[in-house]
């Protein structure tokens, strides 16, 4: 039996933070360490791959420009929109990855949330799993999470996911 559409929000919304890797891993330091610059130096700019007028086009509301925030993964960069008066956010993650490693990450995701699905045409692949985009392009991934509701995900993913990619230098 399919979960009422609160449900599925508040799923969606647990599982944006734990794939997003906004919680911390058992060996993390804390969330307050601040961003590595010697880390991220080769990891590109990721708020530089939408502007908060695209993301106002497909998330609505009044978007503050990026700001950038710690991600969790080695060499990650990631950028957050938030929509004034709201708790909606969209992020943009940038981290390096090979296709070996993009192509094990589907396999988790896909065995986690069936519903995934691999879309052509955005960057060398991509594929979506509720509120997140995954896409490979040279040696780096790109995440775009479209935070609200489940159900309107993927047409803001794919409005937005090609922009970010094509974007990525």
């Amino acid at each position: 039996m399919l979960a009422s559409k609160p449900v599925r929000t508040m799923l969606a919304a647990v599982t944006a933070v734990t794939m997003a890797g906004c919680m911390p891993r058992p060996r993390d330091e804390p969330d307050d360490r601040p961003l590595d610059p010697a880390a991220t130096a080769a990891t590109p700019d990721p708020c530089g791959l939408l502007t908060p007028e695209e993301v106002q086009q497909v998330q609505g509301g009044t978007i503050e420009p990026g700001e950038e925030i710690r991600g969790n993964r080695t060499g990650e960069r990631v950028c957050s929109f938030d929509q004034q008066g709201t708790k909606l956010l969209t992020t943009v993650g940038v981290y390096p990855e090979d296709r070996a490693g993009f192509d094990a990450e589907f396999e988790t995701v896909e065995a986690n949330f069936p519903e995934s699905e691999r879309v052509p045409g955005i960057g060398e692949a991509a594929f979506i799993s509720t509120i997140f985009l995954f896409s490979i392009k040279g040696a780096f991934v790109v995440v775009v999470v479209a935070a609200g509701d489940v159900d309107a995900a993927k047409p803001k993913l794919l409005a937005l996911g090609p922009k970010a990619v094509a974007r990525l230098p």
